[in-house]
């Protein structure tokens, strides 16, 4: 996952110019047996030189033996063939020793051994074996012969060159004074295998688990060597995937999911790789860090508006690491995926981490030191100001440990030579420098090396003298940065461009709030927060770069989930609420249609109504259950119907769910109301009066003008 610079020339085994060989001479010793099966590596056919072993370093008063097997996988015998191992000049500097042995760009002939085959019968191997004192090849006591010396052994017939392979030889004294830390870092990582709906693609990780599969073979070959200090970097995420398949699991089969019981061979080697994590982790030569869980995309989540759930990825991928393993990772050191830009260092810091595994090349210009082996330790300002350690992966050594095409090809010897002899011409650019340096070896993110290469190289490490194998923070505490003003970091565009898309941190945003809502919810402790949770951390993966629809597949999941979980929520119909005085119950009835019991806030909106204890109530409905709340109201304005809004909310009151409107007719008589029926009535008492009397009065006028017109 992490970006390499170009590669030079690949090593591979090519013909080279016949080099005149000196007469064989000192000891010799060969064996012979039948060729079982193909023995030789694929595309070398007819006969074939392999490289069993042979001493990489030599001291002045030691000896140099070199161990190879020949095989005829023809059925005819061939004749006259010879072995021939021929030591170039010395390789003055990093570059020269490059080109002599990944170009073939070798100096003049040192000194030279060979060894007759003479006949060799068809479907033979014959083991041949050459040894020489430090003395018989030229490299004398004193330090005028220290070096690394460019080796090319060859397999000839006659004068024709049949094969060749290139190789290094470093001289150099037992003793000495300040050899150069060493660091070799290794994620523990593998493409994720939760899909979103919990069934498991045991693809992922079948081979990988296997008892001698890659994580197995490297935690094993370099995690049980004591003497050996090594750096696991591993993902929490991968843990969480193993845990799920070491319990049993369910996986998608051409007809649905098949389910698969603990008694099934991927659930007893997660269960064993688990086991074997946490007996290897604790080990005092063991240094765990935790990878940001995922490993997330910490710069794409920062660019989002996502920067506290980078810091959360972070803090998250530490604490699971140490429940299932029960070491406890570094604080000190985070290796994040791939390049972060500035606002996304700042975060890392904020997380608590004062150093960083970082590519050198994303230092601002002149930042690096001017040798070829800078200085893995490097001081580096973030943009909020604050000073904390870079730790720089050596670029080289890097890139070789990821060209795992070439580590198979090469005679496991010699490919784990090409990069200890690599550490040696670093090492004689300043033999007798008096303070201490440092290289970082820094494996792929899903490092795939062949078979027992990871065990070797451990072992190559420790015997070389010129290197003393360490941790990554014990080469950080001991490995100074050079002076001067800390660098700045440049965020290129390359690295930019390889982010998960603005658009796919969107919707992982949307999908984290509608879960964030969905927790206060949920009324009864369950697993679907913690589920849904889990899905959204491992959608923030680089993994999901390369196939971005897997991954919001998962963020797709949560937000369905929410989407129906809401959509089951809503106010039933009710028919007119009757208040029978200025005061009494109001009942809503909220539906609950969704499987799991939902904790919801109810609140009514009303100008004219008051609520005696409050207008919100939260209330626990059931699953597929309706619940109804009565609240006492009290009417400021008695008489007449009047609508009232219903609102239905998560527990927090944010996000809305649901909404309904109660019609409520109160039958109360308002004072104001009252005292214009009790006016009207007077008015009219008092206008009936008045017409009564008049009326009367008139009745009596004319009773009284009655006589006197008789």
């Amino acid at each position: 996952m992490r970006r390499l610079r170009p590669r030079r020339s690949a090593p591979a085994v090519v013909a080279l110019a016949l080099a005149v060989a000196l007469p064989g001479g000192g000891a010799a010793a060969q064996s012979e047996r039948g060729l079982d099966g193909d023995e030789t590596r694929p595309g070398r056919g007819g006969v074939a030189l392999e490289v069993a072993d042979f001493t990489g370093a030599v001291s002045p008063e030691g000896s140099f033996r070199l161990r190879v097997r020949v095989a005829n996988r023809t059925r005819s015998a061939e004749e006259s063939l010879r072995i021939v191992a021929t030591f170039h000049r010395r390789a003055f500097h990093r570059l020269d020793f490059a080109r002599a042995v990944d170009e073939g760009r070798v100096g003049d002939v040192y000194t030279s051994v060979s060894q007759e085959l003479t006949s060799l019968e068809g479907r033979r191997v014959r083991t041949v074996e050459i040894r020489r004192s430090a003395e018989e090849l030229g490299f004398g006591r004193g330090e005028d012969h220290q070096g690394v010396y460019p080796l090319v052994i060859r397999l000839l017939r006659e004068d024709t060159t049949i094969q060749t392979v290139r190789t290094a030889v470093v001289v150099v004294s037992s003793e000495v004074a300040e050899p150069v830390r060493a660091a070799l870092v290794v994620p523990l990582d593998a493409p994720p295998a939760l899909l979103p709906d919990g069934v498991l693609r045991p693809d992922v990780l079948r081979q990988d688990l296997a008892p001698r599969g890659r994580l197995r073979a490297l935690l094993t070959d370099l995690g049980e060597r004591p003497d050996v200090p090594v750096t696991f970097a591993v993902d929490a995420r991968l843990l969480d995937d193993v845990a799920d398949f070491a319990d049993g699991y369910r996986s998608l089969g051409a007809d649905g999911p098949v389910e698969h019981d603990a008694d099934s061979s991927l659930a007893r080697a997660s269960r064993g790789f688990l086991s074997e994590l946490g007996r290897v982790l604790p080990q005092p030569h063991v240094e765990t860090l935790a990878l940001p869980y995922g490993p997330a995309d910490l710069s794409a989540l920062v660019r989002g508006g996502m920067s506290q759930e980078a810091g959360r990825l972070i803090s998250e991928g530490a604490a699971r690491v140490e429940a299932h393993t029960g070491a406890r990772p570094s604080p000190n050191v985070l290796l994040p995926a791939d390049d972060l830009s500035p606002a996304a260092l700042s975060e890392v810091v904020s997380a608590g981490a004062d150093g960083v595994v970082l590519d050198g090349d994303t230092l601002e210009p002149g930042a690096a030191a001017s040798t070829s082996s800078p200085s893995p330790a490097r001081l580096l300002r973030t943009a909020s100001g604050t000073t904390v350690t870079a730790a720089i992966p050596d670029p080289w050594l890097t890139e070789l440990l990821a060209d795992e095409e070439d580590l198979e090809e090469l005679d496991r010897p010699v490919a784990i030579q090409r990069l200890i002899a690599e550490t040696a011409a670093v090492y004689f650019e300043r033999p007798f420098a008096t303070q201490p340096r440092g290289l970082l070896l820094l494996a792929p993110l899903r490092w795939s090396p062949p078979g027992d290469f990871a065990g070797g190289l451990a072992g190559a490490l420790r015997a070389a003298p010129w290197l003393q194998p360490v941790t990554l923070t014990t080469l950080l505490d001991e490995v100074e940065a050079p002076e001067g003003s800390p660098a700045r970091v440049e965020y290129p565009d390359t690295a930019r461009a390889r982010e998960l898309s603005p658009a796919y941190v969107t919707q992982l945003r949307a999908s984290r709030r509608a879960l964030g809502s969905l927790a206060g919810v949920l009324a009864a402790d369950t697993a679907t927060p913690s589920r849904y949770d889990r899905m959204l951390l491992a959608a923030a993966s680089v993994w999901y770069r390369e196939d971005p629809a897997a991954g919001l597949a998962l963020v797709r999941e949560v937000l369905g989930t929410v989407d129906e979980l809401y959509d089951a929520v809503r106010v039933a119909d009710s028919p007119t609420v009757l208040l029978p005085g200025i005061e009494g119950q109001i009942p809503v009835t909220v539906e609950n249609r969704s499987p799991i019991p939902l904790r919801l806030a109810i609140r009514m909106q009303s100008q004219r109504f008051a609520f005696e204890d409050g207008p919100t109530r939260v209330v626990v409905v059931g699953a597929g259950q309706t619940h109804t709340v009565a609240f006492r109201a009290h009417d400021r304005s008695p008489g007449g119907t009047s609508p009232i809004r219903v609102v239905v909310a998560d527990a927090d009151g944010q996000l809305q769910l649901a909404e309904g409107t109660l019609v409520v007719r109160s039958t109360a008589v308002s004072a104001a109301a009252l005292a214009v029926v009790v006016g009207a009535g007077l008015f009219l008492l008092g206008w009936w009066l008045r017409t009564f009397r008049r009326r009367r009065s008139g009745r009596r006028a004319d009773q009284a003008a009655a006589p006197d017109a008789a």
